[in-house]
This record gives structure tokens, sequence and C-alpha cells, in this order.
């Protein structure tokens, strides 16, 4: 039988989601907060209310400079004219190119404190409604190829309740995991009071996944009080890993695997 290669942390980010994801899956009285894209000097960029949250279609210098980013220009990525990751069709195309069979997808999880970008969405009940539409998204692009795209949902995190019930909702979907970012939540993780969210991951039998994150627990990061060095880059990607050691310390040490022994969690890049 031949080995099966799947992508255990691949990407939806919001950069390559079509513009029309959050504005025909949000309730039109959320407004101007419902994440779309305009044009700014030249560029198509994602803006909910006045947080600018990054570019459309296009990465960074930092992703698409050099010879990576002539790579992925080659490929058809980052063009800023058409969105492959997106693209169910075109996307299958690019796996197939790689030898990939199955891609585990996390998805807009920088879009809480702009990664990328600027300030982000600072308004809890906005991101919690932002969380749900993306998840209904991702549900429905998973369902164009079952078993090669498992996207995993996104959790809010300033209410365990809140997240507890957008659980059990990304499982209605058919969701099979969704993603907890740690850094600007409530609590950390080894606090009590996620024990509503860990019980309805162990009642829904979903994973609730981590993955680093820029700026999430290292004294390094892109940029320091808005100076480059050229070591900073090369420091970040080192040490980043260690912000998944701190979160699977504190489950542990906190009890929670142990009070919660069908809980599956998992630690992303």
């Amino acid at each position: 039988m031949p080995l099966r290669v799947m992508s255990a942390d691949s990407h939806m980010d919001l950069v390559f989601l079509p513009p029309d994801a959050f504005t025909a899956r949000m309730d039109r009285a959320w407004g101007d907060a419902i994440p779309h894209v305009v044009e700014r000097d030249g560029r198509r960029v994602w803006v909910s209310g006045d947080a600018v949250l990054g570019p459309w279609g296009v990465y960074g210098p930092g992703v698409t400079g050099g010879r990576r980013g002539r790579i992925l220009a080659d490929a058809g990525f980052a063009s800023g004219r058409e969105t492959r990751p997106s693209d169910p069709v075109k996307r299958r195309e690019d796996q197939e190119r790689d030898g990939v069979a199955a891609e585990i997808i996390y998805g807009i999880i920088g879009i809480s404190r702009g990664l990328f970008a600027g300030g982000g969405i600072a308004s809890p009940e906005t991101l919690a409604a932002v969380y749900r539409a993306y998840n209904q998204y991702i549900a429905e692009f998973n369902r164009t190829e079952p078993g090669r795209y498992v996207g995993l949902g996104c959790l809010p995190n300033h209410d365990a309740r809140v997240a507890a019930d957008e659980l059990r909702h990304c499982a209605t979907l058919g969701l099979r995991g969704a993603v907890f970012v740690p850094w600007g939540a409530a609590m950390p993780v080894w606090h009590e009071m996620w024990g509503a969210l860990w019980s309805a991951a162990e009642e829904t039998g979903l994973v609730v996944s981590f993955h680093v994150f820029e700026g999430g627990g290292a004294t390094v990061g892109y940029e320091v009080k808005g100076i480059r060095h050229p070591a900073v880059i090369g420091s970040w990607t080192v040490v980043a890993p260690m912000q998944m050691d701190e979160i699977c310390v504190s489950l542990i040490l906190s009890g929670v695997c142990e009070r919660h022994p069908s809980l599956r969690l998992v630690l992303g890049e």
C-alpha cells in the first residue's frame, strides 16, 4: 500500500478568503463591522469598521520576498489577483502537485489582533460572530472534498461558555476540531473557568487545537519597538514553538487532563 502524505498544519488565512466570505454569512445588522475587502492606496485590504485586518490575496515581503516569493509567484500564489487556497479545485491541483493527499487546515486566528497588519477586531462579540461565519465557510469548503480538506473551526476566547457553545456549533457543522487562541484570552488555559470548554470537547469528541501565534509569549518578534533587525525573524522562528510548551505544561500541571480524561488536544507548529 503506498504511503499517503497528510499536511498536519496547512492554512486558510484571511488573505486567501474570498471577499464575500463574511458578507454572505453574517447578519446585515453587524453593518460595517463585517469584514470586507476595500481598495486602499492601490491595494486590496480586509477591513472591519476602522480596523485594517490585513491584505487580500498577497502576503507581505517576509513571505513573498526572495527565492520563496518567486516560487510562490510562479505557482500562482500571492499574486493579488486570485486566491488559489480558497478555490477547492485549484487547491486540490496544488495538493496533487505536491504529493499531499489531505490537509488539516488552520484558519483566521490572527484576525483577533491584526496578524500581518494593525489592530485586529477588538470587540469580543464581533469576533465571535466573525468566527461563526468563518466556521460556516470552512465547513462548506470541507464538504467539497470530504476527507481531503479537514478545515478546523475557530473559537472565541473571551468567555468559556460562548467558546463551548461555538464548539458544539462546530460539531453540528461536521467539523472535526477547532482552534483556541490562549493569547488575549479572558484567563490563561490553566484557569478553572475553561472547564466548560473542555467538557464540551469531551461531549462532542472534537479536538481542541492550539497554534503558534505571532508575539504570543516570546521575548522576540518580527518587530520590537518599531525596530527590525536581521536576527529577529530567525530568532522568533527558533523560539516560537516554545509557546506550545507553555500551553502543554499549563494544561497538565493544572490537572485539566486528569479532570477531562477523554479530552483531545493538539499543539500546532
